[in-house]
């Protein structure tokens, strides 16, 4: 394995503490209240440090998602996304998936309100949705190839759907904390099996 150099490493160092100082300055004051000097003097680097970094807040949320959607995504790839799953199955998913959102309860939090205040950061939402899709279609489709088929563009329509619900309901359930975990994991189970049962 080949060591970073000296200046690499200190790069690393400031884009972590950007993105560090980047989090808390959105948690505190919501993402369209929090300006590109807000969180130069939350990490103690220079403007020319943060912008060398990133362009502006929207790099920033890229960022937080191209850190974030990899794990996103295996757990998606990994879920039990079969004829046949059992409940237990969708139930440990759905708990790595609670888990995933309590680790990252705060980007999570920042990256809705950007989502909300941002039609940029809107798009890469909805082009992650269709990573996740693409990550999953073998399972879901029996191993089909998408073919563009009025049959594949139900069935991606559907799973997009039902990937949003999950989103959803695991931000209500973990982050927002409106509604139980346990009536979250229930209605997910179900709603997957049934899905799965089609």
């Amino acid at each position: 394995m080949v060591m970073p150099t000296l200046r690499q490493a200190q790069r690393l160092l400031a884009r972590d503490r950007i993105l560090e100082a980047a989090v808390i300055e959105f948690a505190e004051r919501g993402y369209g209240n929090t300006t590109i000097d807000d969180i130069v003097g939350r990490a103690g680097l220079s403007r020319a440090t943060v912008y060398l970094h990133f362009k502006n807040r929207q790099d920033i949320i890229a960022a937080f998602a191209n850190e974030n959607i990899d794990e996103f995504r295996e757990l998606f790839s990994s879920a039990p996304l079969h004829k046949g799953a059992g409940p237990g199955e969708i139930e440990g998913w759905i708990d790595r998936l609670f888990d995933f959102y309590d680790r990252q309860r705060n980007r999570i939090i920042v990256y809705r309100q950007a989502q909300v205040a941002d039609s940029d950061v809107d798009r890469m939402v909805e082009q992650n949705y269709l990573l996740i899709i693409r990550a999953v279609w073998p399972k879901v489709s029996g191993g089909r190839r998408w073919n563009g088929s009025e049959k594949s563009l139900r069935l991606a329509k559907r799973l997009r759907f039902y990937i949003g619900l999950t989103d959803s309901a695991c931000f209500m359930a973990v982050v927002a904390g409106v509604v139980p975990a346990a009536l979250a994991r229930d209605e997910l189970t179900g709603l997957w099996r049934s899905f799965l049962a089609e």
